[in-house]
């Protein structure tokens, strides 16, 4: 993948953060994935919450639906039903801000760039020597390089892995020779 291959908007970003001096080396992306755990969580408890609601209508319908508590009963449901659909949506939105992830190797460091919540989040990392720290594998075939803890959100009181996650299974190669070189080169730079 090159910069061109990038949406409008996502290679404006990219150009955007490049330095002066910098070169591009590589470019990649995630592969989009439907079902993750925050996703599946939140349509899970979305489902659950729409057919409990779904649930009450249907019982005010069968059981005198004039007696006054009944009808708060309705009125709860239709006034939350709007903030039930986004969750249950969920999966779908999280694929979208997947879709617009961008991970890039410079000359000097590696970027990445998330969409989340309506803006881009900026990581370099520059620090190359000792990197990647791990190559992880997935179920799905895809190949994570990590590079180090994520700042945005924390599972388990643990802190996320960073780096380029989630690559497709013909896309980690590259960039992990890469990172590599750049970590034998920064090394033999530091022994100097």
């Amino acid at each position: 993948m090159n910069i061109d291959d990038l949406n409008p908007p996502e290679r404006a970003v990219l150009q955007s953060s490049l330095k002066k001096d910098e070169e591009l080396l590589w470019v990649g992306q995630p592969k989009p994935r439907l079902w993750t755990v925050t996703s599946g969580l939140l349509f899970l408890c979305g489902m659950l919450s729409l057919l409990g609601g779904i649930g009450a209508v249907i019982y005010v319908q069968l059981n005198e639906g004039s007696n006054p508590a009944n009808k708060l009963l309705l009125a709860l449901f239709c006034t939350g039903l709007p903030l039930v659909l986004p969750v249950v949506a969920a999966p779908w939105i999280g694929l979208r801000w997947q879709r617009r992830c961008v991970y890039a190797l410079t000359t000097g460091r590696a970027i990445i760039i998330r969409y989340l919540l309506g803006k881009y989040h900026f990581r370099d990392i520059v620090d190359l020597e000792r990197q990647p720290r791990e190559h992880r594998g997935h179920v799905d075939g895809t190949v994570s390089l990590i590079m180090g803890e994520s700042n945005i959100s924390s599972t388990n009181g643990r802190p996320d892995p960073e780096g380029f996650l989630h690559l497709p299974p013909d896309a980690w190669q590259e960039p992990e020779q890469l990172l590599r070189r750049m970590a034998k080169t920064a090394g033999a730079k530091v022994k100097e």
